[in-house]
């Protein structure tokens, strides 16, 4: 189960029939474009849904990913595996690049990069400056807190200011007192030097009061989160995890800096590249991959492995042979029986023992014309 899902997933879908080396690697590296064009959409709406979604809701977020990640893997791969061969009641007979299933293909996927251009560019140039713009929302978060901070300290300290000017006329009031200069002229300590003294100890019990009130409040802005700051101050912060926030300041940043913009290009650049890359080696694919994926010579070729048509093969080229076909010769092999015998490779034919001696083989005009036409894959004659 896992090694037939590894290979759905390499694009392998008939597995080593057929398969050429230049054409393994051809379907290794779409394989590989497909996934990371794939893991790109799915990343991108994933952190996008995440970020639009309510927290409680938030692990949605990597679904939504999850599903456009298959499904734009299933459009790319069911693109990929097309089979582009012109057929007739046969086998391939030529290579058609412009077939009209890979037309509507490649138009319709055409239409999805347009709009991956349009909506997802954008994202992923959000997801390129992700630690910028972080950076960006933290300070503000920042200078919010600290304006507020310095506005708390600000009428402390006038507060603080009230009071030590209170307490400064006081004491030259005392003194005065105590002089005899002012008040009730008597010198020395008496019932109103010592109603004096009692409001310059209510001064200082303020004082000391509005400095631990000072320090408290500031220790509470310090340790408030983003809800207490809004009830208590009114004072909204910025939410990093939410999608409008980091678009607003997504755009601000390319507002002020014109290389913030390059990211988004770059994103563009990254996303088109993949599918002309993908379309570019479709369009332009070699013998071996439509060899690969010709539906009906895959299925000729299940009946070559179960030994349907060993009686018009020679033994040595036989599934079970030394030499058994490789992709073009078996190619090569069911195009002439189609010229010469067609219905031959409709039958279900029995295997049937076959004596080879003196190159015996079983008489038919079609066998004899392939042995001409291949002696070099004929048995060698014993002595």
């Amino acid at each position: 189960m896992l090694v037939r899902f590894v290979q759905v997933l390499m694009l392998r879908v008939y597995g080593k029939h057929l398969l050429q080396p230049s054409a393994a690697v051809w379907l290794t590296f779409m394989a590989l474009l497909a996934l990371s064009m794939a893991a790109v959409e799915g990343i991108v709406w994933g952190v996008t849904a995440q970020g639009m979604l309510p927290k409680e809701y938030a692990m949605f977020g990597g679904l939504v990913g999850a599903l456009v990640a298959v499904l734009i893997w299933f459009f790319d791969a069911s693109l990929i595996t097309l089979d582009i061969s012109e057929q007739g009641d046969g086998a391939v007979k030529k290579t058609r690049r412009w077939s009209e299933k890979l037309l509507w293909g490649l138009l319709i996927r055409s239409l999805i990069v347009v709009s991956t251009l349009v909506v997802t560019a954008p994202l992923l140039g959000q997801l390129f400056l992700q630690i910028e713009i972080s950076n960006r929302i933290h300070d503000l978060n920042d200078e919010k807190i600290a304006t507020l901070m310095q506005s708390q300290i600000d009428a402390y300290d006038r507060l603080l200011q009230r009071q030590r000017d209170q307490y400064d006329h006081l004491q030259v009031k005392i003194q005065d007192e105590i002089a005899g200069i002012s008040g009730s002229k008597k010198y020395g300590y008496g019932p109103v030097a010592d109603a004096i003294q009692l409001q310059i100890d209510h001064v200082n019990q303020e004082i000391e009061s509005l400095f631990l009130k000072k320090s408290m409040e500031i220790a509470r802005i310090q340790s408030a989160t983003a809800a207490e700051l809004r009830s208590l101050y009114g004072v909204p912060l910025l939410m990093v995890d939410s999608f409008e926030t980091r678009n607003q300041i997504h755009h601000a940043m390319k507002q002020e800096d014109e290389g913030y913009p390059m990211s988004e290009l770059l994103a563009m650049l990254l996303l088109a590249l993949m599918f002309i890359v993908l379309m570019v080696l479709k369009l332009f694919q070699s013998r071996g991959v439509v060899i690969y994926f010709n539906a009906r010579l895959q299925e000729y070729y299940q009946n070559y492995l179960s030994g349907e048509y060993s009686a018009y093969i020679a033994e040595n080229e036989r599934a079970s042979g030394p030499s058994p076909m490789h992709a073009y010769r078996f190619h090569d092999w069911i195009e002439e029986m189609e010229r010469i015998h067609p219905d031959a490779l409709r039958a279900k034919l029995a295997t049937k023992p076959v004596v080879v001696g003196k190159n015996s083989w079983k008489e038919d005009a079609v066998v004899d014309a392939l042995i001409k036409k291949h002696p070099a894959k004929s048995e060698p004659k014993s002595e």
